[in-house]
């Protein structure tokens, strides 16, 4: 495995949510990080990271985006990570996000303001491991993180949009089958790429 920033558990339990004795899954890394040389001056900027806070821990994902999709008088909003091209591979160890929401807007600019808030029961989290595309996916899905009473606020900034995740996400490994999930609490304030889709 790369060489990266880990999460232990032993630390994320200081922010666990209803922690128990229970088995607990493996330890969550970061993606690996690659040291950052001088672009030439005519290279065009990059997005910046986006990083998600997991207990008190930074953990870096790629750059943020999101689609705006006006459906029948609702609005789909699609947050997601700009995975590089190695995401597709089976050995990618990095990190991911994907969230699908439906809110009752009908334009971009009746976002500014709105929210989606998650509920706090998902069961034990194992019946829909397999089925569920929301939430944070580390170690290229070996472990997620499904939100459980988290929110999603947006806020219009100028001609940009601020994305804030908070709140409680529930942890599952798949190297881990038989442990329970994990309680944790998530924070990121994220600045994506916007587009709207016809």
């Amino acid at each position: 495995m790369r060489a990266g920033r880990r999460i232990l558990l032993s630390a994320l339990a200081a922010a666990a949510i209803g922690c128990d004795r229970s088995p607990a899954p493996a330890p969550l890394p970061a993606a690996a990080t690659q040291p950052i040389t001088a672009a030439p001056a005519t290279a065009p900027a990059r997005p910046a990271k986006a990083i998600f806070f997991i207990g008190d821990l930074p953990v870096d994902f790629p750059p943020a985006k999101i689609v705006f999709e006006p459906r029948d008088g609702d609005m789909r909003v699609v947050l997601l990570s700009d995975d590089p091209p190695a995401a597709a591979r089976d050995r990618y160890m990095g990190n991911s996000f994907y969230f699908d929401l439906l809110l009752e807007k009908t334009t971009e600019a009746d976002m500014d303001g709105a929210a989606v808030a998650f509920p706090e029961s998902l069961g034990d989290g194992r019946e829909d491991r397999d089925v569920t595309t929301t939430g944070l996916f580390v170690d290229n899905g070996r472990q997620r993180l499904s939100p459980a009473g988290a929110k999603i606020s947006f806020e219009k900034n100028g001609p940009d949009w601020n994305v804030r995740v908070a709140g409680a996400f529930r942890l599952t490994d798949a190297r881990s089958p038989d442990a329970p999930p994990q309680g944790v609490v998530v924070n990121a304030v994220l600045s994506p790429k916007a587009a709207v889709k016809d």
